[in-house]
């Protein structure tokens, strides 16, 4: 069960990761040393927890969850440069760092107080330009950017405090880096145009003038769109900070309702393309949600499934990066409001591949997409369906768990990726399939006819070969099972035969019915590889066409150890390339094994035979193909 620490640093984790922030778990304090375990560590409560340290860094809420919501106690790193759009300015008060950073004017931006008193100033980087430097910009002062790291709120210092921020980080919005932060030494005398910046610098704001201050602030404020609630948090701030002495707050709280009732100024229409698309401001969020719905809010993203969209009812796996090139097109007709001067003018959104990142973050974070892990496919939100008997053709969803099958509705509150690629028609036959089975699965019978044999004295008993009927019949129990999506009998179907029997007809039949999406065709020895299961997701059959093991006797006992596991429907832990490992309770392929003869796949316990289901094809047509 969690702390309250704990769940503090698992929330505040998670909400880092949703604003597009990479995290990482870090080494805590406990019992007044790191939790690293060394005695005299030089980096107490500072130093990653994971192997690669900021290079393990990650928005991926599903690896958040592993790291931050187990048993395990750590601190949050956050980290700079490219991987969160962030630069942060490190203060430190022991090393003179107050003093020296006076030379330079600091924007107002989002500030942490850290565990030893110090601050680290947060400023926007997307495209992570800022590199790391220690003392460069004078004695005390460091910076955090590409390949570097901080710790973050509520984390634990060695002192016993926690570091805090000195507001809420959704009440302000980040400042653009100072020109002065990659150590050029140019000096920033304004703090930019931004939501609650003050252009005429930091300094305290006298008895006179507080009130025409805090009004000329909330006024440019609203001007650039920000609401009530939004404007009342950044008076407060600025009053607490600059105001001498401070109003009350019941004055702060007016002058945010009197400014709010003001419109906002509109945006002069006549700068944009009559098919252009307007925004308020150019958050992440912001345009992550105007996308979301141009694209018919058709999007979804699953940690483990990975990206869909839904269309005609119906989810389409999706690659991220033909969802990066629609992204990209449909920004090409987006444009900002801003206001420069007294003009409110609109401006082209310019694109990068940090703000791409940031934006498709935060797509997939949004509530009306983001699918939680234990819904991955196939998953019912809402209803009476049961996934277990549910087969999604083309056309509608089957539920076979009476005969005849119900026919339902295709509706998005099924989540699958596997359809099949036609549509359900209960009544057709095919006269040639059937026939092709008869001349493929025969069987050697006694004939009715007799005939006498001279040099015996007797009449003798004549045999024939017919359609094997009953092996037919299992083929078509095969074929059920596999298209039903089950597991549930954990079976694997062997298909035995000389060459040109049949077998790879067969094979080609059944990856056409489930579909060429649905089906993968993994080799025995394929199946012993490190990356081999990522192939196996989200597909439900897996044919392997020629197995063969012969002279891998290495390949064969890894092989058998795979096919035991993902047939008993154990859980699986899939390696991905360049992602992260993922958990799964069972993975819904079944197998289907093609071969000339048998294989050796030894199995001591038993188990893997048990399972086996072999059909053979009696009638070879070599020579003399149709």
């Amino acid at each position: 069960m969690m702390n309250d620490f704990k769940r503090r640093v698992f929330e505040c984790a998670k909400a880092y990761a949703e604003k597009g922030w990479a995290v990482l778990p870090v080494h805590t304090i406990i019992d007044g040393q790191c939790s690293c375990g060394k005695a005299n560590c030089s980096s107490a409560g500072k130093h990653p927890a994971t192997p690669r340290g900021v290079k393990d860094a990650t928005t991926d809420l599903s690896q958040i969850e592993r790291w931050f919501g187990s048993d395990r106690v750590c601190n949050i790193g956050i980290a700079a440069g490219s991987a969160s759009g962030l630069a942060v300015l490190d203060i430190d008060p022991k090393d003179n760092g107050d003093e020296s950073v006076k030379q330079y004017t600091v924007p107002d931006t989002l500030e942490v107080i850290t565990g030893s008193g110090g601050t680290h100033y947060y400023f926007a980087d997307p495209d992570g330009t800022t590199g790391n430097s220690v003392g460069k910009l004078g004695s005390g002062i460091d910076v955090r950017g590409n390949n570097g790291y901080v710790v973050a709120p509520p984390s634990l210092h060695l002192s016993g405090a926690e570091y805090r921020w000195r507001i809420d980080p959704n009440a302000r919005e980040l400042a653009p880096c100072p020109g002065w932060l990659d150590g050029s030494n140019q000096r920033l005398h304004t703090t930019g145009q931004r939501a609650g910046a003050d252009n005429s610098g930091d300094g305290p704001i006298a008895e006179g003038k507080r009130n025409e201050k805090l009004c000329s602030v909330a006024g440019s404020m609203r001007r650039q769109g920000c609401d009530e609630n939004t404007i009342y948090t950044a008076l407060i701030d600025i009053n607490k900070r600059r105001c001498q002495p401070p109003v009350e707050f019941d004055e702060v709280r007016n002058i945010a309702q009197s400014i709010s009732q003001y419109p906002v100024a509109p945006p002069q229409a006549s700068q944009v393309p009559q098919d252009g698309i307007v925004l308020d401001d150019d958050h992440p969020e912001t345009i992550a949600a105007a996308f979301h719905t141009a694209a018919n809010d058709a999007y979804r993203f699953n940690p483990i499934d990975g990206w869909s969209i839904l269309e005609d009812e119906k989810y389409r796996r999706v690659d991220k990066g033909e969802i990066t090139v629609a992204l990209r097109q449909w920004l090409n007709a987006v444009y900002i409001r801003k206001l420069i001067g007294k003009e409110w003018v609109n401006v082209r959104f310019k694109k990068n591949r940090g703000k791409i990142k940031d934006i498709l973050a935060e797509l997939g974070a949004m509530v009306a997409v983001y699918i939680p892990t234990d819904k991955h496919a196939p998953a019912c939100f809402s209803g009476d369906l049961d996934t277990r008997h549910i087969i999604a053709a083309n056309n509608c969803l089957l539920d076979i768990k009476s005969l005849p099958a119900k026919q339902e509705a295709l509706t998005k509150d099924f989540y699958t990726l596997n359809y099949l690629p036609f549509d359900y028609a209960p009544e057709a036959t095919c006269p040639q399939w059937q026939a092709f089975l008869e001349s493929i699965f025969t069987k050697r019978q006694l004939s009715k006819k007799t005939e006498y044999d001279n040099e015996l004295g007797d009449f003798v008993e004549q045999y024939e070969h017919v359609a094997d009927e009953l092996a037919i019949e299992i083929l078509g129990e095969w074929f059920g099972y596999l298209l039903s999506g089950q597991t549930h009998l954990q079976k694997i179907f062997a298909l035995i035969g000389e060459k040109r029997s049949g077998k790879g007809t067969i094979g080609r039949v059944l990856r056409a019915l489930n579909g060429s999406v649905n089906t993968a065709s993994p080799t025995l020895s394929s199946l012993t590889t490190d990356f081999s299961l990522q192939g196996l997701m989200n597909k439900t059959i897996a044919v392997i066409g020629d197995a063969n093991t012969a002279g891998r006797s290495g390949d064969s006992a890894r092989a058998v150890e795979r096919l035991k596991s993902i047939s008993g429907e154990d859980g699986q832990q899939i390696n991905r390339k360049n992602k992260d490992y993922i958990e799964v309770d069972k993975l819904s392929v079944r197998f289907v094994l093609m071969a000339n003869k048998m294989q050796d796949l030894r199995d001591s316990t038993g188990a893997l035979a048990s399972r086996f289901n072999i059909l053979v094809t009696t009638q070879t047509f070599l020579g003399c193909e149709d």
